[in-house]
Protein backbone atom coordinates (compact mmCIF):
# COMPACT_ATOMS: atom_id res chain seq x y z
CA UNK A 1 0.00 0.00 0.00
CA UNK A 2 1.30 3.82 -0.78
CA UNK A 3 -1.03 6.15 0.60
CA UNK A 4 0.97 8.34 1.91
CA UNK A 5 4.66 7.43 3.09
CA UNK A 6 3.98 4.25 2.61
CA UNK A 7 2.44 3.07 5.07
CA UNK A 8 -1.69 2.93 6.14
CA UNK A 9 -1.56 5.18 9.76
CA UNK A 10 0.02 8.09 10.26
CA UNK A 11 3.03 7.49 12.86
CA UNK A 12 0.95 8.93 16.52
CA UNK A 13 -2.38 8.27 15.15
CA UNK A 14 -4.73 7.54 17.66
CA UNK A 15 -6.10 3.87 17.60
CA UNK A 16 -9.63 2.70 16.39
CA UNK A 17 -11.25 2.42 19.46
CA UNK A 18 -10.58 6.43 20.02
CA UNK A 19 -11.28 7.07 16.48
CA UNK A 20 -15.03 5.44 17.23
CA UNK A 21 -15.84 6.95 20.44
CA UNK A 22 -14.74 10.34 18.73
CA UNK A 23 -17.28 9.20 16.05
CA UNK A 24 -19.74 8.46 18.39
CA UNK A 25 -19.09 11.64 20.54
CA UNK A 26 -19.25 13.77 17.10
CA UNK A 27 -22.24 11.93 16.59
CA UNK A 28 -24.10 13.27 19.22
CA UNK A 29 -23.13 16.42 19.71
CA UNK A 30 -23.15 17.82 15.49
CA UNK A 31 -25.42 15.19 13.55
CA UNK A 32 -24.30 12.28 11.59
CA UNK A 33 -24.31 14.57 8.82
CA UNK A 34 -21.76 17.46 10.21
CA UNK A 35 -18.62 17.55 8.60
CA UNK A 36 -16.72 17.21 11.89
CA UNK A 37 -18.35 13.93 12.22
CA UNK A 38 -17.80 13.00 8.96
CA UNK A 39 -14.16 13.74 8.54
CA UNK A 40 -14.02 11.69 11.87
CA UNK A 41 -15.55 8.62 10.11
CA UNK A 42 -12.96 9.05 7.48
CA UNK A 43 -9.85 8.52 10.09
CA UNK A 44 -12.36 5.58 11.46
CA UNK A 45 -11.60 4.01 8.06
CA UNK A 46 -8.13 4.68 7.65
CA UNK A 47 -7.44 3.23 11.24
CA UNK A 48 -9.85 0.43 11.10
CA UNK A 49 -7.48 -0.63 7.69
CA UNK A 50 -5.05 -0.08 8.77
CA UNK A 51 -5.67 -2.69 12.22
CA UNK A 52 -5.84 -5.34 9.37
CA UNK A 53 -10.10 -4.86 7.77
CA UNK A 54 -9.65 -3.60 4.59
CA UNK A 55 -13.46 -4.91 4.16
CA UNK A 56 -14.70 -3.08 7.18
CA UNK A 57 -12.41 0.01 6.15
CA UNK A 58 -14.07 0.24 2.72
CA UNK A 59 -17.53 -0.41 4.21
CA UNK A 60 -16.86 2.72 6.73
CA UNK A 61 -15.52 5.02 3.76
CA UNK A 62 -17.89 4.27 0.95
CA UNK A 63 -20.60 5.16 4.12
CA UNK A 64 -18.67 8.16 4.79
CA UNK A 65 -18.46 9.01 1.20
CA UNK A 66 -22.34 8.74 0.20
CA UNK A 67 -22.79 10.68 3.55
CA UNK A 68 -20.82 13.62 2.50
CA UNK A 69 -22.07 13.80 -0.87
CA UNK A 70 -25.50 14.01 0.64
CA UNK A 71 -24.39 16.45 3.15
CA UNK A 72 -21.84 18.91 1.61
CA UNK A 73 -21.78 17.90 -2.03
CA UNK A 74 -19.66 15.81 -4.21
CA UNK A 75 -16.93 18.67 -4.62
CA UNK A 76 -16.44 19.46 -0.68
CA UNK A 77 -13.48 18.60 0.40
CA UNK A 78 -14.63 16.41 3.23
CA UNK A 79 -16.05 14.82 -0.32
CA UNK A 80 -12.53 14.00 -1.31
CA UNK A 81 -11.18 12.77 1.61
CA UNK A 82 -14.04 10.13 2.00
CA UNK A 83 -13.62 9.30 -1.36
CA UNK A 84 -9.85 8.84 -1.06
CA UNK A 85 -10.27 6.52 1.45
CA UNK A 86 -12.63 4.58 -0.87
CA UNK A 87 -9.97 4.79 -3.47
CA UNK A 88 -7.17 2.76 -0.84
CA UNK A 89 -9.51 0.48 0.43
CA UNK A 90 -10.46 -0.27 -2.66
CA UNK A 91 -7.03 -1.43 -3.96
CA UNK A 92 -6.80 -3.52 -1.29
CA UNK A 93 -9.61 -5.16 -1.25
CA UNK A 94 -10.60 -4.95 -5.02
CA UNK A 95 -6.88 -5.15 -6.25
CA UNK A 96 -4.28 -2.61 -7.88
CA UNK A 97 -6.96 -2.07 -11.27
CA UNK A 98 -9.83 -0.76 -9.41
CA UNK A 99 -7.37 1.11 -7.15
CA UNK A 100 -6.29 2.90 -10.39
CA UNK A 101 -9.27 3.47 -11.81
CA UNK A 102 -10.23 4.94 -8.68
CA UNK A 103 -7.23 7.34 -8.04
CA UNK A 104 -7.26 8.57 -11.67
CA UNK A 105 -10.96 9.81 -11.20
CA UNK A 106 -10.26 11.75 -7.90
CA UNK A 107 -7.60 13.28 -9.79
CA UNK A 108 -9.73 14.59 -12.44
CA UNK A 109 -12.74 15.45 -10.52
CA UNK A 110 -9.94 17.45 -7.82
CA UNK A 111 -8.48 18.72 -10.95
CA UNK A 112 -11.56 20.54 -12.06
CA UNK A 113 -12.19 22.60 -8.69
CA UNK A 114 -10.53 26.05 -8.08
CA UNK A 115 -8.62 26.21 -6.10
CA UNK A 116 -7.12 22.47 -6.48
CA UNK A 117 -6.50 20.82 -3.86
CA UNK A 118 -2.95 20.32 -3.99
CA UNK A 119 -1.77 17.91 -1.25
CA UNK A 120 -4.80 15.78 -2.20
CA UNK A 121 -3.96 15.45 -6.15
CA UNK A 122 -0.73 14.70 -5.10
CA UNK A 123 -1.54 12.20 -2.47
CA UNK A 124 -3.79 10.76 -5.34
CA UNK A 125 -0.99 10.69 -7.76
CA UNK A 126 1.58 8.75 -6.00
CA UNK A 127 -1.10 6.13 -5.17
CA UNK A 128 -2.03 5.92 -8.52
CA UNK A 129 1.68 5.63 -9.53
CA UNK A 130 2.05 2.34 -7.02
CA UNK A 131 -1.32 0.84 -8.24
CA UNK A 132 -0.11 1.31 -12.04
CA UNK A 133 2.99 -0.36 -11.09
CA UNK A 134 1.47 -3.47 -9.47
CA UNK A 135 -0.85 -3.77 -12.65
CA UNK A 136 2.66 -3.70 -14.62
CA UNK A 137 1.58 -0.14 -16.71
CA UNK A 138 4.90 1.13 -16.07
CA UNK A 139 4.81 4.11 -18.45
CA UNK A 140 1.94 5.41 -16.88
CA UNK A 141 3.66 4.59 -13.61
CA UNK A 142 6.59 6.23 -14.52
CA UNK A 143 4.76 9.48 -15.68
CA UNK A 144 2.28 9.80 -12.59
CA UNK A 145 5.27 9.67 -9.75
CA UNK A 146 6.82 12.14 -11.96
CA UNK A 147 4.09 14.64 -12.06
CA UNK A 148 3.56 14.09 -8.49
CA UNK A 149 7.19 14.71 -7.70
CA UNK A 150 6.70 17.62 -9.87
CA UNK A 151 3.49 18.82 -8.13
CA UNK A 152 5.16 18.68 -4.86
CA UNK A 153 8.32 20.84 -5.36
CA UNK A 154 5.83 23.51 -7.22
CA UNK A 155 4.22 23.68 -3.85
CA UNK A 156 6.53 22.64 -0.82
CA UNK A 157 10.01 22.87 -2.60
CA UNK A 158 12.15 20.29 -3.32
CA UNK A 159 13.98 20.13 -0.39
CA UNK A 160 10.55 18.96 1.45
CA UNK A 161 10.39 15.61 3.75
CA UNK A 162 7.11 14.81 1.54
CA UNK A 163 9.22 15.04 -1.97
CA UNK A 164 12.16 13.02 -0.50
CA UNK A 165 9.42 10.18 0.46
CA UNK A 166 8.16 10.29 -3.13
CA UNK A 167 11.17 9.94 -4.26
CA UNK A 168 11.11 6.78 -3.21
CA UNK A 169 8.44 5.41 -4.96
CA UNK A 170 9.78 7.12 -7.97
CA UNK A 171 12.83 4.25 -7.55
CA UNK A 172 10.96 1.95 -6.54
CA UNK A 173 8.54 2.31 -10.17
CA UNK A 174 11.82 2.72 -12.14
CA UNK A 175 13.37 -0.77 -10.83
CA UNK A 176 9.76 -2.82 -10.56
CA UNK A 177 9.36 -1.75 -13.96
CA UNK A 178 12.42 -3.73 -15.52
CA UNK A 179 14.91 -1.01 -14.95
CA UNK A 180 17.43 -1.40 -11.33
CA UNK A 181 20.49 0.24 -12.48
CA UNK A 182 18.08 3.87 -12.76
CA UNK A 183 16.27 3.05 -9.53
CA UNK A 184 19.89 2.13 -7.92
CA UNK A 185 21.01 5.56 -9.58
CA UNK A 186 17.69 7.74 -8.46
CA UNK A 187 18.45 6.23 -4.66
CA UNK A 188 21.70 6.95 -4.82
CA UNK A 189 20.96 10.44 -4.94
CA UNK A 190 17.95 10.35 -2.73
CA UNK A 191 20.23 8.91 -0.19
CA UNK A 192 22.59 11.62 -0.71
CA UNK A 193 19.92 14.44 -0.26
CA UNK A 194 18.27 12.58 2.38
CA UNK A 195 21.58 13.02 4.64
CA UNK A 196 22.14 16.35 3.88
CA UNK A 197 18.50 17.69 4.59
CA UNK A 198 17.43 15.01 6.89
CA UNK A 199 20.35 13.92 8.34
CA UNK A 200 21.81 10.14 8.21
CA UNK A 201 20.29 8.91 11.60
CA UNK A 202 16.50 9.88 9.77
CA UNK A 203 14.10 6.92 8.63
CA UNK A 204 13.80 8.13 4.61
CA UNK A 205 17.73 8.14 4.53
CA UNK A 206 18.05 4.80 5.72
CA UNK A 207 15.22 3.75 3.54
CA UNK A 208 16.69 5.72 0.57
CA UNK A 209 19.97 3.54 1.43
CA UNK A 210 18.11 0.23 1.86
CA UNK A 211 16.99 1.18 -1.72
CA UNK A 212 20.54 1.75 -3.08
CA UNK A 213 22.00 -1.41 -1.67
CA UNK A 214 18.47 -3.43 -3.05
CA UNK A 215 18.81 -1.94 -6.48
CA UNK A 216 21.90 -2.50 -6.87
CA UNK A 217 22.19 -5.98 -6.07
CA UNK A 218 18.95 -6.40 -8.70
CA UNK A 219 21.12 -4.62 -11.24
CA UNK A 220 24.01 -7.21 -10.80
CA UNK A 221 26.58 -5.59 -8.88
CA UNK A 222 26.75 -7.78 -5.60
CA UNK A 223 30.22 -6.75 -4.51
CA UNK A 224 28.85 -3.25 -4.71
CA UNK A 225 25.40 -4.08 -3.30
CA UNK A 226 27.20 -6.35 -0.29
CA UNK A 227 29.30 -3.53 0.87
CA UNK A 228 26.06 -1.02 0.66
CA UNK A 229 24.54 -3.93 2.74
CA UNK A 230 27.50 -4.02 5.77
CA UNK A 231 27.21 -0.31 6.12
CA UNK A 232 23.83 0.05 6.56
CA UNK A 233 23.19 -3.07 8.46
CA UNK A 234 25.67 -1.32 10.96
CA UNK A 235 23.92 2.06 10.83
CA UNK A 236 20.11 0.73 11.22
CA UNK A 237 21.23 -1.77 14.25
CA UNK A 238 22.83 1.42 15.54
CA UNK A 239 19.79 3.68 14.95
CA UNK A 240 16.70 1.38 15.21
CA UNK A 241 18.03 -1.85 17.43
CA UNK A 242 19.18 -4.65 16.86
CA UNK A 243 15.62 -6.29 17.61
CA UNK A 244 14.05 -3.65 14.58
CA UNK A 245 12.42 -5.72 11.31
CA UNK A 246 14.62 -2.96 9.16
CA UNK A 247 17.73 -4.42 10.78
CA UNK A 248 16.82 -7.96 10.91
CA UNK A 249 15.75 -7.81 7.08
CA UNK A 250 18.76 -5.84 5.82
CA UNK A 251 20.63 -8.53 7.57
CA UNK A 252 18.68 -11.49 5.90
CA UNK A 253 19.02 -9.57 2.53
CA UNK A 254 22.75 -9.54 3.13
CA UNK A 255 23.12 -12.99 4.06
CA UNK A 256 21.61 -13.88 0.69
CA UNK A 257 23.29 -11.63 -1.16
CA UNK A 258 26.68 -13.81 0.94
CA UNK A 259 25.32 -16.71 -0.93
CA UNK A 260 25.79 -15.74 -4.56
Amino acid sequence: MTVTGGVAAPSGAPDGEVVRRLVRDSTTVYGPDHRETLQARCGLARQVGAAGDPGQALVIAREADAAATAALGADDRTTLSARFEVAVWTREMEGAAAGAECFGELIRQAKRLDPPPQSLIADSMLNLAGSLSDVGDHARAVQAITDAISLCQQVWGAAHARVLGMRLTQAHVAGSSGDPQTAADLSGRLAHDCAEILGGSHLTTLQARHAVARWTAAAGDREAAEQYYVALSADVARVLGDDHWATQRCRLELAEIKKT
